[in-house]
């Protein structure tokens, strides 16, 4: 409405401009000028539309970004995958605390060290395990859900872990090392779900987990 108006205004201007009896010389210059004047006019009003549209495309821009990422932010690991992504380092690098004991919903539980993991989650199917068996772990096990983890070299198989998150789930939050991953290296953890829409609710999260005794 702002801009039909301002159009309006500025050719009516222009109108009663040209209209102004002047001698010939006057009055074609005045012709000219009012010509220009609605032209400046329009070209403003047109401006004006592009920097709106400009706006809502920029406005949107951050709420298609987020999307993206949150949609590239759930990877899953191949079970049986080769080549590393990096060479592993030492445990004790990511280690805050050694040696306790910790009240859990089974119990009280004797660790000796606490450490600091990226988790993710997978399942059997083909999307997280790609051309790999699903349904066999790296030590040869069936993996079994609210138990198997695959951990790196860092975790020997048969390394049981106490992860609090999951402290209210069948398993009290006890799991066992039984699967690695080529992109499981380091202080990466993944948990094994028996729905991939489990597995994608979980997501990735930081958490602290307990190497028990």
């Amino acid at each position: 409405m702002k801009k039909i108006i301002k159009f309006l205004v500025c050719f009516v201007f222009a109108v009663m401009v040209a209209v102004v009896p002047m001698n010939a010389g006057s009055g074609r210059e005045l012709a000219t000028s009012a010509r220009q004047l609605i032209l400046l006019c329009t070209e403003s009003i047109t401006h004006e539309n592009q920097i709106e549209a400009l706006s809502i495309n920029t406005s949107k821009a951050p709420l298609k970004s987020l999307q993206a990422t949150a949609d590239a932010s759930i990877k899953y690991a191949s079970l049986k995958a080769v080549n590393p992504v990096s060479a592993p380092t030492n445990l004790d690098d990511f280690t805050v605390a050694t040696n306790g004991t910790i009240s859990t919903s089974g119990g009280t539980l004797s660790y000796s060290r606490k450490v600091k993991v990226e988790a993710t989650a997978y399942c059997s199917c083909s999307i997280c395990c790609g051309p790999y068996d699903g349904t066999s772990t790296a030590d040869g096990s069936r993996p079994k859900p609210y138990y198997t983890v695959a951990a790196s070299k860092l975790m020997p198989f048969g390394t049981m872990l106490y992860i609090p998150y999951f402290d209210s789930s069948p398993n009290n939050g006890v799991f066992e090392v039984e699967d690695r991953g080529g992109a499981i290296q380091n202080n990466r953890i993944d948990v094994y779900f028996a729905t991939h829409q489990e597995a994608l609710r979980f997501g990735r999260r930081s958490f602290y987990v307990y190497i028990l005794k």
